[in-house]
This record gives structure tokens, C-alpha cells and sequence, in this order.
């Protein structure tokens, strides 16, 4: 994904959560079980595991962002990512 904004633009990932029949009641506690955010060169890659046991397959990849989020909290700090 190119041209992401994490101060300004939001990850919707509701669909994707209520097909996985995954349950977070709006909180982001646990949400960490199920979504990772790594490096990959310059880039962040977002991985969904609706297993709940982390690590998952990449739904996302954030272009040159690899060095600004930096992991889960830093989407969740900037509301960047919506499950509720």
C-alpha cells in the first residue's frame, strides 16, 4: 500500500475480523494475538493469524514505512486502524 498516512488514514479491518469470527468487543487488549507488524527492508508488513497464536499471512504492506510504524502500537496510538 502506497502513500499510507498513519496520522491520517485508517486500516478497516472489521470485515476481515468478523469473516475470522474473531471477537475483540472494540477492545485492542488482544489484538496483538492476532495481527503483527514487522520490517521487511524499508517497508511495514501487517499479518493476520485468526488462529490467535501471532506470526499469521501479510494482508498488508505499508511502502517506506518500514522505519515509522514501527509495531502494533504505533497504529493503535495514531487510530489508525479500526475493529470496532
Amino acid at each position: 500500500m502506497s502513500g499510507f498516512d498513519p496520522g491520517a488514514d485508517v486500516l478497516d479491518l472489521r470485515s476481515m475480523l468478523s469473516v475470522a469470527n474473531v471477537q475483540l468487543n472494540g477492545s485492542f487488549a488482544a489484538l496483538s494475538n492476532y495481527l503483527t507488524v514487522t520490517d521487511q527492508g524499508s517497508d511495514a508488513v501487517i499479518s493476520f493469524d485468526p488462529t490467535g497464536h501471532g506470526g499469521g499471512n501479510p494482508i498488508a504492506v505499508l511502502q517506506c514505512l518500514g522505519n515509522v510504524v514501527t509495531g502494533l502500537n504505533t497504529l493503535i496510538v495514531h487510530g489508525a486502524i479500526q475493529i470496532a
